[in-house]
């Protein structure tokens, strides 16, 4: 049983989607495949699913078995995903994102002249910030401790009901614990964690957690000095701290452009919301 099995649990059956009802516009023509073979993709091999690669491609994936076969996949079609990329991209129209539609583009054409490795780090560096505003999750604890001070009382007070005896140094340990869980690069695991089936009807169509899972295997602790293994799917860490190009092989890297693509796309959508909602002040009331 594969990693993505203990986290989806037996909801194999529920499937997208109706052509008009799925969840991201890549998923159009999978309508039949149940969600959690799509999201296993995410969580397994650290592929992104939501936006791109385009639906023809998500196929090819579930066909595939092992990372290995599915980096292959994402050889074969390189300049497919590419493509979807660049248009995922230029679609990022919102003036909040200019700089960030600036940096994808470099991204893409550093990619396409050959310059792989150098457009993954690249796209990787520039779409951290995205992944936190994204996933609101703070940088690091005095950020969550400005914006949370109920959170942190209601926290204290749930660890002093389930241990009565704790003492106080020992309740300002755990609750400082949980902070940290909270923010920097623990937060993003923890929010790129499969939580509930997914409804093929997602709000206004789209529901952001596909959008996370590809993060909770990029974030996967890696300390050489300690004996680590090299870790299979493309990691964050090896890449910042330690690169090698047996990691930077060219599945990876086009796996960092779709993860930055997935996230801008994602921030767009965000992007629009916050404009209407302030043309519009009741907008998204019930």
């Amino acid at each position: 049983m594969t990693s993505a099995d203990d986290q989806i649990h037996d909801n194999a059956v529920q499937l997208i989607g109706s052509s008009d009802g799925v969840a991201f516009t890549n998923w159009q023509g999978l309508e039949s495949t149940p969600v959690t073979d799509l999201l296993s993709i995410a969580l397994d091999d650290g592929i992104p699913i939501a936006w791109v690669p385009p639906a023809e491609v998500l196929g090819a994936l579930l066909a595939a078995g092992g990372h290995d076969a599915r980096l292959e996949v994402l050889g074969e079609f390189e300049d497919t995903i590419l493509s979807a990329c660049e248009a995922e991209i230029d679609a990022c129209g919102d003036d909040w994102m200019r700089e960030d539609v600036a940096l994808a583009r470099t991204v893409c054409a550093a990619f396409r002249a050959g310059h792989r490795e150098a457009a993954a780090c690249l796209a990787l560096l520039g779409s951290e910030e995205t992944f936190y505003d994204v996933m609101n999750v703070p940088r690091d604890a005095e950020e969550f401790k400005q914006f949370s001070p109920y959170e942190q009382k209601y926290q204290r007070e749930e660890i002093q009901e389930r241990t009565p005896d704790i003492t106080p140094k020992r309740l300002d340990k755990d609750v400082r614990a949980w902070v940290n869980a909270q923010t920097s690069y623990a937060g993003l695991k923890r929010r790129a964690q499969y939580r509930k089936p997914p409804s093929p009807a997602w709000g206004d169509g789209l529901n952001p957690e596909a959008v996370f899972l590809p993060l909770r295997s990029l974030y996967t602790a890696y300390w050489p000095g300690k004996g680590d293994p090299m870790p299979v799917n493309l990691s964050r860490h090896l890449v910042a701290h330690r690169p090698a190009l047996e990691h930077l092989n060219p599945g990876h890297c086009l796996i960092a452009v779709m993860l930055m693509t997935s996230f801008f796309a994602q921030k767009q959508t965000y992007c629009t919301d916050a404009r209407m909602a302030d043309a519009e002040p009741d907008y998204g009331d019930v």
